[in-house]
């Protein structure tokens, strides 16, 4: 299945990040056309900068928002990374 957690990912938290987000919520994620055409593939780099295309949280959409988030748990990336790409972005402060 490819909506797992890597496993090493789930160890270093306790468990897995993804069930941070409701069950029912993630299933509906899963079946949506934004997740499998635009999330599913993506990497650390690449959903930073699916969600600096827009300047708030009300223009991307709560699908889209909750889809990005979902796969950020999902990846697990290093926060100081995330935190350094947003603070680096001039454009989109």
């Amino acid at each position: 299945m490819a909506n797992v957690t890597d496993p090493l990912i789930a160890q270093v938290s306790g468990s897995d990040p993804q069930n941070l987000m409701e069950y029912l919520t993630r299933q509906r994620l899963y079946d949506s056309r934004y997740w499998k055409e635009t999330c599913f593939g993506l990497t650390v780099k690449d959903v930073l900068l699916e969600s600096s295309h827009s300047k708030n949280c009300v223009a991307i959409g709560h699908l889209q928002f909750l889809a990005l988030t979902l796969k950020l748990l999902q990846l697990h990336p290093d926060t100081d990374a995330v935190a350094l790409s947003f603070v680096q972005q001039a454009d989109f402060k």
